[in-house]
């Protein structure tokens, strides 16, 4: 187990995305742990931002659907503290 490390499986998918939650940075790797995509969320905007670079062109809107499910779940977070 890691400390301040939020991890994510897909079982169905054979995808998972692991990342610090301090820095805001997650990573998409496959099962064979290949990096996928990586999704920074930039700070010091007035609304989430992330810079997204996808490596494997046929899961773009994946990754983009993964986008706004994190952000999601952190502005659910966020609303219950």
């Amino acid at each position: 187990m890691t400390f301040w490390r939020d991890k994510y499986e897909f079982d169905n998918l054979g995808l998972r995305i692991e990342g610090n939650i301090w820095d805001l940075n997650f990573k998409l790797l496959d099962d064979r742990d290949q990096l996928i995509a990586e999704i920074k969320k930039e700070l010091f905007h007035l609304t989430s931002t992330y810079s997204v670079t996808v490596l494997e062109d046929a899961y773009a809107d994946l990754v983009i659907s993964l986008c706004v499910a994190i952000d999601y779940v952190e502005m659910l977070e966020s609303q219950s503290h």
